[in-house]
């Protein structure tokens, strides 16, 4: 008899200890489902900041050189992977970071032309294999043919040095 009344007392307490549980896991749920979607906001407005960040800092920019004249400035395009023309080994490709020595008055221009700029030194590149790269003088032939080509896709303003920040065949 006395174990009947342990049984019956356990099954009573069973649907509060029930009840007690769920409300346990909807508040669980409930607290996971607000820090999910509060860091999802926020991974979205980071994400808004990372192309801006991108946009401000890899994205070709103006950068005054030399203080003293004022007239010459320092245009740089962002970096750029340049597949190169097929030889005897494996495929290779050019990573390149460039700037242009110009006038002060042509970093508008170029501005604009940044799209037709960066597809004539891909052009250049890409009929280059990398031992007329490697050669000697042959960085010197690749930036006498980007000016040459670069100062043709330009209307008023002229290219006057073209310098490699970063230069790897890979």
């Amino acid at each position: 008899m006395a174990d009947e009344e342990k049984t019956e007392e356990v099954d009573n307490k069973g649907p509060e200890i029930s009840a007690k549980r769920n409300f346990i896991l909807i508040i669980f749920t409930f607290i996971n489902f607000t820090i999910l979607t509060v860091l999802f906001f926020r991974q979205m407005g980071l994400n808004n900041k990372l192309v801006e960040f991108q946009k401000k800092h890899f994205i070709s920019r103006p950068v005054t050189t030399s203080a003293e004249s004022g007239r010459k400035q320092m245009y740089e395009l962002k970096p750029m992977n340049i597949n190169l023309a097929e030889w005897d080994g494996p495929r290779r490709y050019l990573k390149i970071t460039t700037k242009f020595e110009v006038d002060a008055r042509d970093i508008e221009e170029l501005e604009a032309k940044k799209s037709l700029i960066r597809d004539v030194i891909i052009k250049i590149a890409n009929k280059k294999n990398p031992e007329s790269l490697l050669s000697d003088g042959g960085i010197e032939k690749i930036k006498a043919e980007m000016i040459e080509g670069i100062n043709k896709v330009l209307s008023q303003s002229k290219i006057i040095r073209i310098y490699f920040i970063d230069y790897r065949i890979n």
